[in-house]
């Protein structure tokens, strides 16, 4: 067993290196970013999954593009279950031989890998469940309360984020084989009172829910709105987000797409979605120590509350308590809380394909050996949603689960060919507190897998490589209006390197060609490969199957805002400089010379103004806490901006016509009439991408 220092080391490089995404977590990992403000709006985008590969970053990474994404992410007490005691040894549905490890050494590793990760207070704490043919493992290690020095134990309560998710699909796998729910039926048949506008020929159905293939772009709004104590069917009807796509087309993680899955359960069994949850599942399954709502609002039991560890950030060299994130109204997609004894009785059910320990089932053979195929079959071979519950794999092991974030970082994922489970949740939102290097440590400690050597094993493909390689933009963003400037800058860019594919970014990460168009980076996570009727290639799907990235050329992607943008800019500033240069010179004056200078000067003032806003916003968005009770959005910074968008639309048409002005009789040199005529049409071009990008006119919400 290594030192906990060089443990801890050893962590840093694997978290360092790009072998394990957060995306894994969350959207179910998809290259998901962290930062280290007290809750990023891309942390709540990613609500409920964690493990994508680093270069598909979906967020700012580089400049500008950075900058707008800050708009928009001592061991205590411990419990060891022996397969002799309450919590009996699971068996397998097809078990396949597992290495010889004992529990108690399973255990000893654990104890070694965990200890050294928290060490330094980054996570303060973890919450750990291992479940094998040999028996379980359930504890609690480090801080669950910086302020009151609270540890951890086996009975601290976890946010688990997105993995809740599952419950929702879970209830609406039992609707369906109760005949109260068509998962292929128009959804607006189950809605009250309202419809989702469908343009596109195909209907939405809960299929595409479940798939996050429903075509709505990525919203924030129920993060950012303070008015959060709303009903399912209020929060469906308010929040909804555009279609962008047509349903069934692609993965783009939604959570509103689940939100509006948990109404219309809601609506199917004829009880509150959470009542479901609740007699229908945690009931019978024995999870008496679970939580499916926001804590401190009274809807929990006060006890289970009192338990829960709280969130940290890392903040002056140590870890900070933080707020909860309120993720009313969309409790569904990601309020779950659960110990760790609760983490393994949960995974020891979907080990047991849901059958409870009475011999009752939640589902037949049939609906949860559906449960771990692909709802479309264009997805087989890469990872998947599938139907609703993530389909990946570690080392060539096929796992079902899901992973969360939502101030906490979690992962639970099953290996059911190996009667294998692993929770894993850190009480902090950074890189060093992501749990994915915790819980696949364990799995290999107990498989004996090789994955270094797996992974060399494979032989690059210079031909495939050279024609998958170009420029790549998620489809999990917001398409129009303020929020829609987050994903500026976010592309992928897939190079070809002696056969093997690499993503661009800081940690990027490399893929290895497995045929059938898919690839396989070694940490597990695939890319596949989508083609047109013709073989074209339009789209890669990533991030854990999470979400798509679609194929552009430079004017379908976000690089014509920014040098748009940017270039009126540089000459505004170039604009004043000329003048300042000419103030108190002698010059030609004429009657139309200054009406086309003053025509320069307020194009030029307008654009400065706007950045002056940009770099406002930033500032007061920088520390945003969704967590906060005074939370105000959208914030003033941003209503200026949106201000002076439309002032610079009508400047634009005004500067259009000084063109005339400055041509004909103006006095001027032919340098400032050229340098006026590339300003009015530069500023055109970035008029046309405010259009493009729904920010003329528009409203946050």
């Amino acid at each position: 067993m290594p030192s906990s220092a060089s443990a801890k080391a050893w962590t840093r490089r694997r978290v360092s290196s790009g072998s394990t995404s957060p995306a894994a977590f969350f959207n179910p990992i998809p290259g998901f970013h962290l930062t280290d403000t007290p809750l990023s709006l891309h942390d709540a985008a990613c609500l409920g999954s964690i493990s994508c590969p680093r270069g598909e970053r979906r967020f700012v990474r580089l400049g500008i593009a950075a900058l707008f994404m800050i708009l928009l992410v001592a061991i205590a007490g411990v419990t060891v279950v022996p397969a002799s005691n309450a919590q009996q040894p699971i068996q397998a549905q097809t078990p396949a031989q597992v290495r010889s490890t004992s529990i108690a050494d399973l255990e000893k590793f654990t104890d070694g890998f965990v200890t050294a990760k928290i060490e330094d207070l980054d996570p303060p704490g973890m919450s750990v469940a291992v479940v094998t043919p040999d028996g379980v493992i359930a504890k609690g290690y480090g801080v669950a309360d910086m302020d009151s020095g609270r540890m951890n134990d086996a009975d601290t309560l976890f946010r688990i984020g997105s993995i809740s998710k599952l419950f929702v699909w879970l209830s609406a796998h039992m609707l369906a084989e109760e005949g109260k729910l068509d998962l292929d039926a128009d959804i607006n048949t189950y809605l009250d009172g309202f419809d989702i506008p469908n343009s596109y020929d195909e209907p939405i159905t809960m299929r595409d829910l479940m798939a996050h293939r429903a075509g709505f772009e990525d919203s924030l709004r129920d993060f950012l709105d303070s008015e959060r104590d709303i009903s399912l069917r209020d929060a469906a009807k308010r929040s909804m987000p555009r279609l962008v796509a047509p349903p069934g087309e692609r993965a783009s993680y939604s959570n509103y797409g689940t939100n509006l899955a948990a109404y219309v359960v809601e609506r199917a069994a004829g009880m509150d979605y959470f009542e479901f949850v609740h007699m229908r599942i945690l009931q019978p399954a024995g999870m008496n120590a679970t939580t499916l709502h926001d804590p401190g609002q009274g809807k929990n039991p006060t006890v289970l509350d009192d338990r829960m560890a709280r969130p940290h950030i890392p903040e002056n060299g140590t870890a900070t308590v933080s707020n909860y994130l309120p993720v009313r109204p969309q409790e569904p997609v990601g309020a779950v809380a659960i110990n760790a004894k609760d983490a393994a009785t949960f995974m020891q059910l979907m080990l047991r394909g849901t059958q409870l320990e009475n011999g009752d089932r939640l589902l037949s053979e049939q609906g949860w050996a559906r449960v771990q195929t692909n709802a479309f079959a264009d997805a087989a071979g890469g990872d998947d949603m599938g139907w609703g519950f993530m389909l990946n794999e570690i080392d060539g092991e096929n796992t079902i689960g899901h992973g969360g974030a939502t101030k906490f970082l979690s992962w639970m994922f099953v290996l059911p060919d190996r009667g294998i489970g692993v929770f894993a949740s850190s009480n902090m939102t950074s890189m060093e507190s992501l749990p994915v290097d915790v819980a696949v440590a364990i799995v290999r400690r107990i498989t004996g897998s090789d994955p270094v050597t797996r992974y060399l094993e494979h032989a690059g493909d210079v031909e495939a490589a050279e024609e998958v390689a170009g420029l790549y933009w998620t489809n999990r963003r917001t398409f129009g209006g303020p929020l829609a400037l987050a994903g500026l800058g976010s592309e992928m860019t897939l190079t070809a390197d002696n056969g093997f594919l690499v993503t661009s970014g800081p940690m990027p990460t490399r893929y290895a060609p497995i045929g059938n168009d898919i690839w396989i980076a070694l940490d597990g996570s695939r890319l596949r490969v989508a083609r047109d009727e013709v073989g074209e290639i339009v789209r890669i799907h990533g991030s854990r199957g999470s979400e798509t990235y679609e194929r552009v050329g430079f004017f379908q992607s976000s690089r014509p805002f920014l040098f748009a943008t940017g270039l009126c800019m540089v000459l505004s500033i170039t604009t004043l400089l000329g003048m300042w240069y000419r103030w108190r010179r002698p010059n030609k004056v004429t009657e139309r010379g200054p009406k086309a200078m003053w025509i320069a000067l307020v194009s030029a003032l307008l654009w400065l103004a706007f950045a002056a806003s940009l770099i406002a916003l930033i500032l007061d968005v920088s520390n945003i806490d969704l967590g906060a009770d005074d939370l105000r959005f959208p914030p003033l910074p941003m209503k200026i901006m949106l201000a002076l968008i439309v002032a610079l639309t009508i400047q634009c048409i005004v500067h259009i016509a000084g063109v005339w002005l400055a041509w004909t009789g103006s006095g001027w040199t032919l340098w400032r009439r050229v340098h006026f005529t590339i300003f009015a049409a530069s500023f055109v071009f970035a008029i046309t991408q405010f259009a493009r990008f729904d920010l003329i006119g528009t409203r946050v919400f």
